[in-house]
């Protein structure tokens, strides 16, 4: 506790339970950029982010000419 409580520093303002999860997430994310590379998960990253970029501006366009009004703001 006192590990999690000087890595996060204390007057940040980080809840003791997200202090908690950040090390195993970075310690996993090291991991898996060590076994995979850091190109593949680029890759798949970027394809995620065109992906939700794509429906958000399908819902913008759903929404601007009128479409699917119900859908609309469930694609953001």
């Amino acid at each position: 506790m006192l590990l999690c409580r000087n890595l996060r520093g204390s007057d940040a303002g980080i809840p003791q339970e997200a202090a908690n999860t950040k090390i195993p997430a970075v310690v996993m994310s090291n991991i898996l950029i060590d076994k995979t590379g850091r190109r593949p998960l680029l890759v798949v990253s970027n394809t995620g982010n065109c992906f939700c970029f794509f429906l958000i501006g399908l819902s913008f366009y759903l929404q601007d000419h009128g479409y699917w009004k119900e859908i609309a703001p469930i694609l953001v």
